[in-house]
């Protein structure tokens, strides 16, 4: 009788789960597993939300009527941002939770390399937000906003774009958008 190895076993496994092949650099193993938490992060913030009836979404800017909303804009520089005032984003709003958190696995393999990269030390570029109201929209990185708040960063760096809401319009942005990461958090095989 024929036995399998507990190592070929989980590494039919993985393949199977995870439909790719088992990379054998630590960078990309530490970015599945990263990845596989995030994704039971978002798996289980769904399960509170059906729970409580409340709505597990990104806030979608490109929802409201910019030409009515807004007077002006200016783009005014660099500035690094609280993820929790981060609030909604111009893009995938359906594929990530309120806390970035992965929902689906439709953009696993970006996620993955954006994750890999930083835990690799490489530098990404900048994210593109939008400044509503002292709230932030991700117009462009929301992938690399994931991966800071699931490696367990409070913080990330982005150009910013300012957007002046005209005084007759009213943008409907819920008081209670703003969640907390606790501050024993740490995420899982990340080194250093």
């Amino acid at each position: 009788m024929y036995i399998i190895r507990p190592r070929f076993m989980n590494e039919a496994v993985v393949r199977h789960l995870w439909g790719i092949k088992v990379p054998d650099d630590p960078p990309m193993l530490n970015a599945l597993r990263l990845f596989k938490y995030a994704r039971f992060l978002g798996w289980f913030g769904q399960i509170q939300s059906k729970m409580s009836g409340v709505e597990n979404r990104l806030i979608d800017l490109e929802k409201f009527n910019q030409k009515q909303l807004v007077s002006n804009w200016r783009y005014i520089g660099v500035r690094t941002v609280i993820i929790d005032h981060i609030i909604g984003s111009c893009v995938y709003t359906d594929q990530f939770d309120p806390l970035f958190y992965p929902k689906t696995t439709v953009n696993k393999a970006r996620w993955i390399s954006v994750a890999a990269a930083r835990i690799e030390g490489s530098s990404l570029p900048l994210v593109d937000l939008i400044k509503v109201k002292g709230s932030y929209f991700i117009q462009e990185g929301i992938h690399r906003v994931s991966v800071a708040r699931t490696i367990g960063d409070v913080a990330i760096k982005g150009y910013i774009t300012l957007w002046d809401i005209n005084d007759d319009a009213s943008l409907p942005i819920p008081r209670d958008v703003y969640h907390a990461v606790p501050q024993s958090y740490t995420a899982p095989c990340v080194g250093s």
